[in-house]
């Protein structure tokens, strides 16, 4: 297992070698401290990877901290949270934005990043499941921005019919084929062991897919899942919970291992069936 990661809420930091980290006043049971916006200085400029969510605060601070123009803005994902604030951002800078299309963002994006194709300093990996059009983002010495892929305070939530847990389960599995040293990630601290933290991660919903298909060797309800595994969080986090079990059953129903018998509601193990 490793170390409980330093939730202690972050000051502005200089995370990596040409990186600044600023976190947007957007704490909440999803976002902990807020959303992680991160300053990356190229030699023509300096890149903004996810300004954030709509705030005049943090547009200020984005413009005062960065030590030269911003030239490009480059999103992870189009979640709210992460993305918002671009249009504004882009209007002070005359800055294009970045990102994967098709985009979940309400706004065009300027220009494209696909699988593999690099920008400056940055390259883009494609990894959905989170969101279909999630991004990590490799940068130099061994460095990944990962948005909300991995996070070293919280698992990830996986929530349909936009998030797809075959899918995360994919990029989970792409990022342990790589190197990478650090993790800068969309919200909470830094992940130091990369490598440890995705395995465990992957392990962790592998062993949620196996106790769901042992407790469905009878009809079960996702409210019984739910209470099952979940019953010690806060209320504001039982919705999320409860959209990361119904992912977990629509990959196992895609991979005919269950099967729902009234919708949606009630599902039961395949191998059941066949008495």
């Amino acid at each position: 297992m490793s170390a409980s990661p330093d939730l202690t809420p972050p000051d502005t930091a200089r995370v990596s070698t040409g990186v600044l980290r600023i976190t947007a006043p957007n704490p909440g049971p999803g976002t902990l401290h807020g959303t992680n916006t991160y300053l990356v200085e190229e030699d023509e400029g300096v890149v903004v990877i996810d300004p954030g969510p709509e705030s005049d605060e943090h547009l200020s601070r984005i413009l005062q901290l960065s030590s030269r123009p911003i030239i490009r803005i480059v999103l992870t994902h189009g979640h709210p949270d992460h993305c918002t604030l671009a249009p504004a951002l882009a209007a002070s800078t005359g800055s294009p934005i970045w990102g994967y299309a098709p985009s979940l963002a309400s706004f065009p994006l300027d220009q494209v990043l696909g699988d593999g194709e690099t920008i400056g300093t940055l390259k883009a990996i494609y990894t959905p499941g989170h969101s279909p059009d999630h991004l990590c983002l490799a940068h130099r010495d061994g460095v990944l921005f990962t948005g909300d892929l991995v996070m070293g305070w919280s698992s990830t939530v996986v929530s349909p019919p936009n998030g797809r847990m075959a899918d995360y389960f994919r990029s989970l599995e792409r990022l342990l084929t790589r190197n990478d040293t650090l993790y800068l990630p969309g919200h909470g601290p830094l992940v130091t062991n990369p490598r440890e933290r995705t395995g465990e991660l992957l392990a962790r919903r592998m062993r949620r897919e196996a106790e769901i298909i042992a407790q469905s060797s009878t009809p079960v309800t996702i409210a019984t899942l739910l209470e099952s595994y979940y019953s010690h969080i806060p209320p504001s986090l039982s919705g999320a919970a409860r959209r990361t079990i119904h992912a977990h059953l629509l990959k196992l129903d895609e991979e005919k291992r269950v099967m729902t018998t009234d919708g949606g509601e009630t599902w039961v193990a395949v191998q059941s069936t066949q008495a």
